[in-house]
């Protein structure tokens, strides 16, 4: 299946026991290979009041997209990899990606 970006961009991402933790935000992308590294989440209502700011997800966490959700592992919170998104991209490179857009 085939999806682009604009499909994707506000998607809810939940887990696989069907608890929602935010919609998609944005996407990293690794330019040599052309691979998307991470998903850019928007915490909702339960993580919220617990993370304000953007969360990603690596990619090898996600099970399912479609054109109506992303499916991820129920331990995402457990995974190393799953961290803020200030402690992995520094806020200068981010700004400059997204004045890109």
């Amino acid at each position: 299946m085939l999806i682009k970006y604009k499909q994707l961009k506000g998607l809810p991402i939940v887990t696989e026991s069907g608890k929602e933790i935010g919609r998609l935000e944005d996407l990293i992308i690794e330019t040599d290979s052309q691979s998307v590294l991470n998903y850019v989440v928007k915490p909702t209502h339960l993580f919220e009041g617990l993370i304000r700011d953007s969360l990603i997800i690596n990619r090898g966490q996600v099970i399912d997209i479609s054109d109506k959700k992303i499916i991820v592992q129920d331990n995402f919170p457990k995974v190393a990899v799953f961290q803020k998104l200030n402690k992995i991209i520094d806020k200068k490179k981010l700004l400059s990606l997204t004045k890109n857009n």
